[in-house]
């Protein structure tokens, strides 16, 4: 039995124990992201969430192999575009106040710049500031922001978005960062965040049966005969989105919800409503 010891069979008996109890969420792995295979240019951990080094180490590659926009897969940035006119629709005509959140390398800005940036105040933030190489010759360097949220200056938006950024942030970090968001929202500004990470209710029985597969993964990745690859965060269910919105302070009259059209992310906004009219 490939050596198996006691110990180890009790290891991975324990993990699938503390999986069951827990009801946990579903965790994310990745081995590959832009066509770029991690263990060939990274340190990688199944164990710990890709961090900031990870993250300026990745796009120091990216940029090795992609020189422009137009170099990216073609159906990512379809779905990217599709995304960006989602937004531009929810603006429609009104002179808002817009602020992306982990903007990436900015593709989905680019192209809601490119198309009514003249009528928006339009600020973007990212983390990892080598991601910004192409954007930042787009937009105005005054309306970038580097850093954590607290870089931020004292400002107010009627919108606030964040797009495949959540689920590399865990529950209670979160809830932190859409309470700091939400001091940023003007009255009846909207928080939004578009989902690449999310899954429907799984049934008990669909839930044991992951459980029981991450099991065999993490036995197997002990015994050196598998990789998980790079924890990459969590994916959630509708009800857990809306628990996480309304324990940020947005209340549920306020919340709405669903799929962006003729694409893939779900999206969840709350409405911050302070006066009574």
């Amino acid at each position: 039995m490939l050596g198996i010891t006691q110990l180890q069979l009790a290891a991975m008996v324990i993990y699938f124990l503390q999986l069951f109890m827990r009801n946990t969420m579903q965790l994310m792995y990745a081995k590959n992201w832009f066509n770029i295979q991690f263990q060939d240019c990274l340190p990688i951990s199944s164990k710990q969430l890709a961090d900031g080094k990870f993250y300026e180490l990745f796009y120091i590659e990216f940029f090795k192999r992609y020189q422009r926009y137009d170099d990216l897969d073609a159906k990512w940035r379809d779905s990217k575009r599709n995304l960006a006119n989602y937004i531009i629709n929810i603006i429609g005509s009104r002179n808002l106040s817009l602020l992306s959140i982990g903007c990436g390398i900015g593709y989905v800005e680019k192209h809601i710049h490119d198309t009514i940036g003249s009528q928006l105040l339009f600020d973007i933030h990212e983390i990892a500031a080598p991601a910004l190489r192409w954007i930042k010759n787009e937009i105005d360097h005054k309306n970038i922001y580097v850093g954590e949220i607290d870089v931020l200056e004292d400002k107010c938006y009627d919108l606030i978005y964040l797009s495949a950024v959540d689920s590399a942030i865990n529950d209670q970090d979160l809830i932190d960062l859409m309470r700091k968001l939400s001091d940023k929202l003007n009255d009846g500004g909207q928080l939004i965040i578009f989902s690449a990470a999310f899954s429907n209710e799984l049934s008990q029985m669909q839930r044991i049966i992951l459980q029981l597969k991450e099991s065999i993964k993490f036995f197997l990745e002990h015994l050196n005969l598998y990789h998980r690859g790079q924890f990459w965060g969590w994916i959630r269910n509708r009800e857990e989105y809306w628990k996480l919105l309304i324990k940020a302070g947005f209340k549920k009259p306020n919340i709405s919800d669903g799929f962006v059209p003729n694409g893939q992310e779900y999206w969840i906004a709350g409405q911050k409503v302070t006066k009574s009219y």
